[in-house]
């Protein structure tokens, strides 16, 4: 099998040559049921061309694990940005998408000059100059590491949360809206960190 090619630093490249600093953002969490909402930021070294990391969704959890390691100790700067499912449901997905970018935008020590963004719009609402990427973590080697630092914190928030809250099968599903997950949330009722404004569990609660 060969090798999955490291996604490139062209845009990163761009932005180095004037001078600016560059940062990757990616979210994780947006659509589960259970669970926190996740920006990563990530601040590539342009001294550490090879530093790994992939688009999260590609790779293994242990490679997730292994190659967020490598970023947290080669990138110039990194940070993550958490919003809890309470927040979601107080202030709706779009506000919470803000809330975790400028969480994760103010947790970084090196202030950026430059956003590249995955997807089409600029949901970090941040004044400064951005690039939005569609499937930005395959075309930016920033957005892929902020893609796996994000997940990884995810990852590691829902699971220490599974272990609170149990037969809802979190470990396995990671608090996405499997028929399994759905069904104990039936059976068991959701929890505070269920997001009740989401479908379906706001019409659970209408019925």
């Amino acid at each position: 099998m060969s090798k999955q090619a490291l996604p490139p630093l062209d845009y990163e490249r761009a932005g180095w040559e004037r001078g600016l600093t560059v940062c990757g953002i990616d979210e994780a969490g947006r659509g589960p049921l259970f669970g926190p909402l996740v920006v990563g930021a990530v601040i590539l070294s342009k001294n550490a061309p090879d530093l790994e990391a992939y688009d999260s969704k590609t790779i293994s959890k242990e490679k997730r694990t292994r190659i967020a390691e490598l970023i947290i100790r080669g990138a110039l700067d990194y940070s993550t940005g958490v919003v809890s499912a309470l927040e979601i449901d107080s202030i709706g997905l779009s506000a919470a998408l803000l809330l975790a970018s400028s969480r994760a935008l103010e947790g970084l020590e090196s202030k950026p000059q430059m956003l590249l963004i995955d997807g089409k719009h600029n949901f970090t609402g941040s004044n400064l100059e951005h690039i939005m990427l569609v499937k930005g973590e395959k075309k930016s080697r920033s957005i892929a590491a902020a893609s796996v630092i994000a997940k990884v914190e995810r990852d590691r928030l829902t699971a220490e949360l599974a272990g609170v809250y149990q037969g809802y099968g979190l470990d396995r599903h990671g608090g996405y809206g499997t028929r399994e997950h759905i069904e104990a949330i039936k059976k068991l009722g959701p929890t505070i960190e269920h997001r009740w404004s989401f479908a379906p569990i706001n019409k659970m609660r209408t019925n």
